[in-house]
Order: C-alpha cells, then structure tokens, then sequence
C-alpha cells in the first residue's frame, strides 16, 4: 500500500560541476592515478601494460612499459612503488572472476621509470590492488584475490596478512572482494562493494572489526580528502560521502566505467579515471578528468549560509545575506523581496531551533521559534544554496492570534527531537524516507492512516498543539487538566478519559475536512538527523468553506518508521492561488 501511494517523486542530485577532460585512450582501461608535487599526473594503463604520465602543459607520455598489467601507484623516494601482475584476472571464469595464480609483484622503480627492486607476493592467490603508506616503508595493500589486507615492508620485502578474511567477511556482511584502500587519520579504509573503515592501533595492528564507512552501491577505488570527505567510484558515477555521512552523487554519468578518484594535492579538484573493459563490445576509450571541488557545499557549508541568512534578516541587511541576483523568496506562499516581509519584523531566535541540511539538493531549512518584538511565532525557513548564494528562501510563519489552529507556547511543552547524527547503519535510505512522509499525505487524504509504518508513541504538533496522545475532553491546544486529589467515585478518573491515538489513528475524521493533500513537495531529506521537510495544500471537500491548510511539515523517521511529525502551517486567504509557487522550480 505504501508504495502504491508513491506519486511521482524525484530525487535531486548535486549540479554538475565542472569537467576537463586531460587524456583519452582508446583501447585502455585506466586504473589509477596520482599527483606529484609539480603537477604531473601518473597513470596505470593495466590493459597495455603502461604507466604514463602527463606534465603540467598536457603533454603525455610512457613513463614504465615493463610491468605486466600494473595497477596502482604511489609515490615512494626519489621515484614509485606500483603494484602489478604477471597475468590479469580471469574475467570469463565461472562464477566470476578467478585470481588464481596471476604473480602479484611490487616495483619500486626510480624518477627515470627504471625498476630497481621488486618484492613477490606471498602465495599464488595475491591480487595487488589498491595500496596506501603507513610508514615510511610500510604499505597496506588490498588484496581481492585472498580476499585480505597485506602488509608490505619495502625495506626488508616481508609481507604479511594484515587483516585476514574471516574477519573481513565476518564483519562487513558482503559477497565481494577488498579492492581500493587508503589511509586518513588513523584509519584504513577499503572497498568491499560499499566502503569500510578499521582503526589502526598504535601498534599498528587493526583495533577493533571493520565498521562502515560509505554506502556507495559498488565501488572500485575512492580518496579521502583531508577533511574526512570520501569520493569513490560507481558504475559511471562517483559518490561523495562527507565526514556527516551524507552521501551523494557528485558526478552523474560523466565518468564511463569508472575506476578511480584522486583528490589533488592542493583540495581544489578531484582527479577520475576510468575505461571500458577491451574484451566488451565498444568499449568507452580509458580516460582521466580532472572535476573542480569549489562548489560542492556540504552540511557545514549549508548550515553557515542557513545561520548567515538569518543573522541578516534579523539585522535587515540583505547585503550580509548572500543573495542571488535570482532569488526569490515567499512568506506563507507570498512573494516578498530583500528588506520586505521578514526582513521588516523577525528580531532573534526563540528558545526552540532545530537545523537540517540536504547536501544533495543544497538545501538547509530552520524549525522553531523566531521572535518578532516581544513574540515568539513557530517559523519554518527552507533555503537553496547554489554556487555558495542563497537562491531560494521559502518560510512558513504560524502566530498567535491568526486563523485555526495556533498555540505558540505549546511548542515549548511540545518541542522536536534533539539534533542527533544517527548511526550510518541506524539511517533509513532516502527514497524510503520519503515514501513514508508522502504515504502520510495520501493517508490523509484516504482519511485512514493504519498502513503506515510508526511507532504507538508517534507525535504529532501542529503550530505547538499536540493533538495525539492526549484526553479527549480537553480542548485542542488547553493546558492540560488539573489533578484531582479526592475524585468523586462515580466521576472517570484521568486515567479512565478516552485518549486521542498515536500520529496516524483517527484519519476518519478528515473525511469532511480534507479531500486531497494536493502539490505536494518533498524538498529535503535529512538522511543523517533522520528529517523529511514535506509540503502540501489541503483542498477541501465541495461544500466545506474553511481555509485551506498551507502545511509544511518536519516528519521524523526511525528504523523505517514514522516517529514523530511537527509542523508550522497557515490558514490560506480564500482569494490566495491554489499554488505555493515553488512546485515547479
């Protein structure tokens, strides 16, 4: 029923930000790349068994042709380690890919391209992969074919098992295999499908088990940006995850048959690489891109412009506000310009705030108080932040004294959840969140909420009224009701008053009051706090003359579950347009 209840609904990505293209090879698959300090890119084309560079002024040449299907490569010394095999895998193997037997090696080769040590693996199963330092000759290595992480000492060839497979499998609950790895901050991070991470002990052994890191949907290899921020590959995209979790599509489809990700030396781009396999019908020629990281604007990107756009409305000071030559805002679905409306009135914050961001769609939005004089009103602000200005402000103000529904106070008594970071494998996934906000809506209007998955103790507050879990007898938005110290035995004792359910019992009263929860929206969806921002209008049935509800609501979803909505509203003007006027931006 759920899913049956789930309109068209679209997910936005993040812009696409910039691309140059710096090589193409047909016929090659590109497996990695590094950055040296002077700008020069290196490069493993493992198919024609090259290693390549391109200088600063885009000139690309072969650096080491005698290594047999190289992999990766890292600076080491004055030249490179490079992790490579006599033989490819076997890709036409049944049930997949067979590592048997391929002769994995390390070449440390100097600034000339000349191989002067090599160290074998350690037994025929031995797949050399991703690697990354943890010493000055100490390498992690992943290993797909024992399904393990090795240790490598370049200065006495020891290699050993690191982290051995049972652990691996036992921890990480996936059918594929170790494949990128890198080290940040302590931590060895690797790809098996989705990205993992265990702690290195100060002995430098693994502490603890693998933990989740990324959920990528597959990936080959990935980088961690100094800031913690993890860029992998994906089919033929790449995913970045921030330090939050939040995880998003940063390169949409521009990256065929991707392969790897590389943050530059100076954070300001991201190198990718990639490359059809040679044996598939038309393979897309082996490729590296260099993509800007400038726009990208994450949680505490967001969260400074949510912070810095109010600060400026409470001073009115559009200029502070970093406003877009095209930005448009709306009060209650009116339109109003810099200096109008808010601007005019809004003074502070009141005692309750709550702050959710979207990275994916560059969205942050604000629940709580805003004081206006001496008053505090239950505001909801949602802005969009592109290219790192605010293009889009769209707020919700409920105050006292207006139409319907209202008790400013009661959101005191009454307020969201905390802030909280859920764990990453406590989250629910995106689409799910939003069918469960939007199965909301349609139960309304069905006027029967019980198919919705919730919790019995499920809130819901509207403009500070708690309407669940409460006596019946008392009036919406009343103080609650005086204990009795001697009742009389024939009068119902508080605990015998007929309590109002949980946040979707008692649909069938809307029968007469809601028709349709029309233009509905879904603009933000807080993966990390768990927060859905939805939006609708309420029409009403033929004959029912009351406003129309203008609703925007902050539902709150645990372990699939619908744990709590909250909302700020307003009563529409019977002569207002039927549209907020931002369904269709």
């Amino acid at each position: 029923m759920l899913a049956a209840c789930l309109l068209a609904l679209s997910t936005a990505a993040l812009a696409q930000p910039p691309m140059a293209a710096l090589v193409t090879r047909p016929g090659e698959r590109i497996e990695n790349v590094i950055e040296t300090d002077d700008g020069t890119l290196y490069f493993t084309g493992v198919f024609n068994s090259e290693v390549l560079r391109r200088t600063p002024d885009g000139e690309v040449e072969v650096f080491v042709d005698s290594l047999s299907f190289p992999q990766g490569i890292l600076p080491y010394g004055d030249g490179f380690v490079i992790d490579s095999q006599d033989r490819e895998p076997d890709f036409t193997a049944p049930g997949g890919f067979s590592f048997a037997g391929l002769g994995a090696r390390l070449s440390v080769v100097d600034a000339d391209g000349n191989v002067v040590d090599t160290l074998n693996g350690p037994d025929d199963d031995a797949f050399y992969n991703g690697m990354a330092f943890v010493g000055p000759d100490a390498l992690l290595i992943a290993d797909p074919g024992g399904e393990r992480l090795l240790r490598a000492d370049l200065s006495n060839g020891a290699v050993e098992v690191w982290l051995d497979s049972d652990v691996i499998r036992a921890s990480t609950g996936d059918d594929s295999f170790p494949n990128g790895l890198k080290v940040h901050d302590g931590w060895a991070y690797f790809s098996r499908g989705d990205i993992y991470r265990i702690e290195i002990g100060a002995d430098g052994r693994p502490a603890g088990t693998p933990i989740l890191a990324a959920v990528t949907g597959g990936t080959d290899d990935f980088d961690v940006a100094p800031d913690g921020t993890i860029f992998a590959s994906s089919g033929n995209d790449i995913v970045m995850t921030t330090v939050d979790g939040d995880s998003m599509v940063f390169v949409d489809e521009e990256c065929p048959f991707c392969t790897a990700a590389r943050v530059s030396r100076d954070g300001a781009s991201l190198y990718i690489t990639g490359g059809g396999l040679p044996f598939l019908p038309n393979p897309p020629p082996g490729h590296v891109s260099r993509v800007s990281l400038e726009s990208v604007c994450g949680r505490a990107c967001l969260e400074e412009h949510l912070d810095s756009y109010l600060q400026a409305v409470f001073e009115n000071d559009p200029a502070a506000a970093m406003l877009a030559p095209e930005h448009r805002a709306t009060e209650n679905a009116v339109d109003f310009g810099p200096g109008e409306g808010p601007w005019a009135n809004t003074t502070g914050y009141g005692d309750v705030q709550r702050r959710y961001a979207d990275p994916e769609t560059g969205q942050a939005a604000y629940f709580g108080y805003l004081r206006e004089g001496d008053m505090d009103n239950i505001v909801s602000v949602r802005i969009r932040v592109e290219d790192r200005v605010v293009t889009e402000a769209e707020w919700t103000i409920a105050r006292d004294g207006q139409f319907g529904l209202m008790d400013a106070a009661g959101l005191a008594a009454n307020p969201p959840p905390p802030e909280e970071v859920l764990p990453m494998d406590e989250r629910t996934s995106r689409f799910m969140m939003v069918a469960i906000a939007n199965g909301y809506f349609q139960a309304l209007q069905d006027h029967d909420g019980e198919y919705i998955p919730h919790f019995d103790t499920c809130e819901r507050v509207e403009n500070g009224v708690k309407v669940t879990h409460r006596p019946l007898s008392q009036p919406l938005g009343g103080p609650p009701p005086e204990p009795v110290e001697e009742a009389d035995d024939e009068a119902p004792s508080l605990a015998d008053e007929e309590i109002s359910g949980d946040c979707v019992a008692g649909f069938e009263i809307f029968r007469d009051g809601i028709a349709e929860a029309t233009m509905r929206r879904f603009p933000l969806v807080d993966e990390v706090a768990g927060v859905v921002f939805g939006a609708t209008i309420f029409r009403r049935p033929e004959g029912n003359t009351n406003r129309r509800n203008l609703l925007t609501e902050y539902f709150y979803v645990r372990e699939g579950r619908l744990a709590g909505i909250w909302a700020a509203m307003y009563y529409l003007d019977p002569q207002a347009p039927w549209s907020s006027g931002w369904e269709n931006r």
